[in-house]
């Protein structure tokens, strides 16, 4: 699988990352993909939304009464897809 942490400037395999991106039959796959849009307030700043079909957490979260207001941490890394380049 692909590893948890990446340096600045790394060049990671495009196909590293998308087999480890959760799809239906990877749920428990360790990265989540972002969706991209343009922040309505600022044209120059994006917003990045994360499990926006609030399909629950990989980590086997669980939420209740006690629980439900506990604040997440996670770590975001943003990837540019840069065109394929041949040995």
């Amino acid at each position: 699988g692909a590893a948890d942490r990446f340096n600045a400037n790394e060049v990671v395999p495009a196909q590293v990352m998308e087999s480890a991106v959760r799809v239906r039959d990877g749920a428990l796959n360790q990265y989540l993909r972002g969706e991209v849009s343009v922040n309505q307030n600022d044209e120059e700043s994006v917003d990045i939304t994360f499990n926006r079909q609030l399909l629950g957490w990989h980590y086997g979260w669980k939420s209740s009464k006690h629980t439900c207001d506990a604040l997440h941490c996670f770590r975001v890394s943003i990837f540019q897809q840069e065109p394929y380049l041949e040995d």
